[in-house]
């Protein structure tokens, strides 16, 4: 992975080593084919959402690490998966979504958000 940017492939082969599990056994795990795995791995063929979403889960890591937009280091990487969760929601959803859950996040938990709220409507 030194030289490029990991990709999709590279990550999915690299979780997979780390973790000791061959094609088939990842595949079992997954409830996948390990051809369908093989071709993840070589480039074949690309995941879909919800495959992704579940490979992401097993893998315990985010969307955009798994996809290699986002290798991020242990220290600061985010291992909560409701925030995990979160973050795959937030990827879906229009930028009048993102504004509409902020804005029922601060109004439900205004103790926890206090000054750290920024109502960039309301600047």
């Amino acid at each position: 992975m030194v030289g490029k940017m990991p990709e999709f492939k590279d990550m999915l082969k690299y979780f997979r080593i780390k973790e000791g599990l061959s094609q088939s056994e990842l595949a079992e795990k997954l409830g996948m084919s390990a051809s369908r795995i093989s071709m993840y791995e070589v480039g074949k063929r690309e995941p879909d959402f919800e495959s992704e979403e579940k490979i992401a889960d097993f893998f315990n890591t985010d969307l955009n690490t798994l996809r290699g937009r986002d290798v991020e280091t242990n220290s600061n990487k985010i291992s909560d998966p409701d925030i995990r969760r979160i973050q795959r929601a937030r990827e879906k959803m229009s930028e009048q979504e993102k504004s509409k859950m902020m804005k029922i996040l601060e109004a439900s938990f205004d103790d926890y958000f206090g000054d750290d709220f920024i109502d960039e409507d309301n600047d």
